[in-house]
């Protein structure tokens, strides 16, 4: 569902201006409708072979594959074990740019949705509530004008430009 979201903020004109779109926010007859215009290459997980398959046995659409019982799924599609699928969403206190604090948001969510038994490949992260940086409402007892500490931006700042200019994943957040 992820990957049609993203998709849908990317490309659909009722997104594409604010370049957001959260599903669990429609009803559910507007989501069966984008997942209806979605066809199953467009989904994380299913390569050209298994869409010609699925194209084959009338499955058409991401809404088509959505009602198929996993079950008969398993049969015909040699899938070698159980999905487990588990989503978490984490609060935090305050709006934050700071790549830091994300990632251990992050950590806790897994730490919530985390099942022994299963293959972990991929993680999609949903960011709800954006604003930007200079609408920061106050906490109840922060001082006016109070900020983090400037080191902080200038260490997310230059792990960015060195990210941007030796390559994605030349620093990372260890621990």
């Amino acid at each position: 569902m992820a990957k049609v979201a993203n998709k849908l903020a990317k490309q659909h004109p009722a997104f594409k201006s604010q370049g957001i779109c959260n599903l669990t926010t429609l009803p559910a007859a507007k989501v069966q409708g984008f997942l209806a215009e979605t066809p199953p290459q467009d989904i994380w997980g299913i390569g050209s072979r298994w869409a010609t398959k699925l194209e084959k046995m009338g499955i058409r659409s991401a809404l088509d594959l959505s009602q198929v019982e996993p079950a008969w799924l398993r049969q015909h599609f040699n899938t070698e074990e159980p999905r487990y699928h588990p989503s978490a969403t984490v609060r935090l206190l305050e709006p934050t740019h700071d790549t830091l604090i994300l990632s251990k948001a992050a950590l806790r969510g897994l730490e919530r949705i985390y099942r022994a038994g299963y293959r972990y490949q991929k993680a999609g992260v949903m960011l709800l509530n954006l604003q930007p940086r200079s609408q920061r409402q106050l906490g109840l007892f922060d001082e006016p004008g109070s900020r983090p500490p400037p080191q902080r931006d200038q260490l997310l700042d230059i792990m960015d430009r060195i990210n941007r200019e030796m390559g994605r994943d030349t620093l990372w957040i260890a621990a």
